[in-house]
């Protein structure tokens, strides 16, 4: 798997934090303007608090990223629900691939000497914002849910790509994953498609009904990651308030993050210049021009820096037509593709 090219961020000096990068990381693009400026984490227990401000392209339609691609769904999934792995592009560790898989909700995982059986140890720590516990029974009933419904988005990807043909709770902390293709690459593509679906959703708030019948859609009372839903007014913001009990300690140092509907990319770039919001999206700015312009200092206070990207391109074997070649056996391709 090969990352792509460097993202590029642009920061203000004023009162940014590293984790910054990794909300929006989170939230939007690998690509970035944020007019925050840098510094260390403070000491575990020690937050910086305050509101964080960017943009939000598209209002969601529902808060359920798996649903189908939604641009507000997938930006504020990440923010709001669990998901077993992560992947970390050297935006908030430093750590480049293909070391980058990160413990979230699992805090260790088993990979069978087949490569098809991964076996993931959750924490016993996890609770959901009413207090239940987060357990292998709701990763279960969600990626059961996702591959067992063809109306969801990730469903033959899951099925298909993926190859998964069960998903077992082993006990209340451990969650089996098995898959009839072997893929060197599995768990970090999986891991990193972690990042805007596979999250796992409360058992008790979902398993009753229809989830594109359920309430929770739309507004869900019910969550389990770094921040809940404080205040949605339509057409003008969103705001993610910090959640006390996320089990990632000490993120998130933010007490709120406020998401402001802008959709015209004038109107977002003048927004980062009047310091009405701390940070957008690189793509957001209204021409490429912008970036040379940020390097050449034209904007006093906005700087550029860089975020590794996360999204990763595949490199196969043994294809049909063209590339294929009877010389590459698949042992072949497990090696180069384990190296």
């Amino acid at each position: 798997v090969a990352q792509t090219p460097l993202g590029e961020i642009a920061m203000k000096k004023q009162r940014l934090f590293r984790l910054t990068v990794m909300i929006l990381t989170m939230l939007l693009l690998p690509t970035l303007l944020t007019s925050i400026a840098s510094a260390e984490l403070p000491p575990t227990g020690q937050g910086y608090g305050g509101t964080f401000r960017t943009a939000l392209k598209a209002e969601p339609q529902t808060f359920i990223p798996d649903f189908k691609n939604d641009y507000g769904a997938n930006s504020i999934g990440g923010d709001i629900w669990p998901q077993l792995v992560g992947v970390d592009w050297g935006v908030v560790y430093g750590i480049p691939p293909p070391q980058g898989v990160q413990y979230d909700l699992a805090e260790s995982y088993e990979i069978s000497s087949d490569g098809l059986t991964h076996t993931f140890h959750l924490r016993e720590d996890a609770v959901w914002t009413d207090g239940q516990p987060i357990t292998a029974e709701d990763v279960e009933w969600s990626l059961n849910w996702i591959l067992t419904d063809e109306r969801v988005r990730f469903h033959f990807k899951l099925k298909d790509n993926y190859g998964v043909t069960s998903v077992k709770a082993i006990d209340d902390y451990t969650i089996e994953i098995k898959s009839s293709k072997f893929n060197a690459d599995w768990l970090l593509v999986f891991a990193q498609d972690n990042g805007h679906g596979f999250k796992v959703y409360p058992k008790h708030m979902w398993e009753d009904i229809d989830p594109y019948e359920n309430p929770e859609r739309l507004m869900p009372t019910v969550t389990g990651g770094p921040f809940t839903i404080e205040t949605w007014e339509k057409g003008q913001y969103i705001l993610l308030k910090r959640n006390p009990d996320y089990y990632l300690d000490p993120f998130p140092y933010v007490d709120f993050v406020m998401l402001k509907m802008m959709s015209d990319p004038d109107t977002i770039w003048a927004a980062l210049l009047a310091d009405e919001i701390d940070a957008i999206s690189y793509e957001f700015a209204p021409a490429y021009p912008v970036q040379k312009l940020v390097i050449a200092g034209a904007y006093p206070g906005i700087e550029l820096h860089h975020t590794g990207s996360v999204y990763s391109y595949p490199l196969k074997f043994n294809q049909t037509g063209y590339w294929y070649s009877p010389k590459i056996t698949d042992t072949d391709s497990r090696s180069i593709q384990s190296t």
